[in-house]
């Protein structure tokens, strides 16, 4: 019986062996997949302000991935500034390109890319202060030209719960609301288009500890549940390194 006790918890070990195996496997190949097929891309992309003589990007190779809470390290508004508006397709690099599933969001339908494939959280907010939440994201839904199988209200709605968005703040003008509140909605309206890729400008400035692991914690059920690409651009060291991965303006 001895002998048959030790077999099985041999057996036992076995097995579980086995099965951390399988699993490391498994997240190897996750992440291959994620190298083989990023969903935006930096390719020696240089930038230069029209105003310096000098490059305030120089030839950046990053890449980003669905499903991750990715980070770029900046050192100055001025690059921050660049990085967004580059991301976002509001300006064009002076040398290289970016790409969108492989393809250089320069040579995408006006408005294609902005409207339809990012949400944006920029820094200042950017939201209808005497609006509610949920009007805002109806109102940006509105001029996306895009066709929605459910009403609107009934969309946003469905949006703020996924952020958890307080209910008893939805009829509230978001210039009343928490600034933690204020993110939400941002996040919310961000998704409002079902963009795949959210690109997030400094989202945790001027919130708490528990607030901005409150946001953080929204954007990995974002990334986790709904492969969504989050790229956080922030000049905070604390927070880039609770992201899955960084890439710097120094790279």
């Amino acid at each position: 019986p001895a002998n048959k006790h030790e077999s099985n918890n041999l057996a036992d070990s076995s097995l579980h062996v086995a099965s951390q195996t399988i699993n490391r496997h498994i997240r190897k190949l996750r992440k291959n997949r994620f190298e083989q097929y990023p969903i935006l891309a930096f390719n020696k992309v240089t930038y230069t302000l029209r105003h310096e003589r000098y490059d305030l990007l120089n030839k950046i190779d990053w890449s980003f991935y669905n499903s991750r809470v990715q980070s770029v390290l900046i050192h100055s508004d001025d690059e921050r500034r660049a990085v967004v508006a580059l991301a976002a397709g509001m300006r064009t690099p002076n040398k290289g390109t970016i790409t969108f599933h492989g393809k250089d969001i320069q040579e995408m339908e006006p408005n294609e890319f902005r409207r339809h494939n990012i949400g944006v959280l920029f820094e200042h907010f950017n939201l209808r202060s005497e609006l509610t939440a949920s009007e805002n994201i109806v109102l940006t839904m509105d001029v996306s030209g895009r066709n929605f199988l459910k009403p609107m209200p009934v969309l946003a709605a469905e949006l703020l719960n996924k952020v958890s968005f307080p209910d008893d703040q939805f009829d509230t003008p978001v210039g009343q609301l928490s600034v933690l509140n204020q993110r939400k909605a941002q996040l919310a309206r961000a998704l409002s288009c079902d963009a795949s890729l959210i690109l997030a400008d400094e989202p945790t400035l001027g919130l708490n500890d528990d607030d901005t692991a409150c946001i953080l914690d929204t954007m990995r059920f974002l990334a986790d549940k709904q492969s969504k690409c989050l790229i956080i651009v922030t000049a905070d060291e604390d927070l880039a390194a609770q992201t899955d991965a960084i890439v710097s303006t120094d790279d």
